[in-house]
């Protein structure tokens, strides 16, 4: 009974009696640096669906695997930081 009760937990999100979760997300603060003028069309993309629209604009990102493909292909024009943030 006790793995069913576990599998409903994580498929749900409900807190169970003795289970601890911490509300801590990774972020990624991500700033624009350098203009995208002059730039590949491909990265300006990348910008815009960061939400990267003006210079020294900062957005807050979950930190994911496809978010950081993006930075990383535009690292040359943007300054990361990483962060926390607490939910609740």
């Amino acid at each position: 009974m006790r793995k069913k009760e576990t599998v409903l937990s994580k498929k749900s999100g409900l807190n169970l009696p003795g289970k601890e979760t911490s509300m801590v997300e990774q972020v990624l603060e991500i700033t624009l640096k350098r203009s995208p003028i002059g730039r590949p069309q491909r990265h300006r993309i990348t910008l815009a669906a960061l939400g990267l629209t003006k210079l020294h604009k900062t957005v807050c990102l979950k930190d994911t695997p496809s978010v950081r493909g993006m930075v990383r292909q535009i690292s040359h024009l943007v300054e990361v930081r990483s962060g926390s943030k607490q939910e609740g």
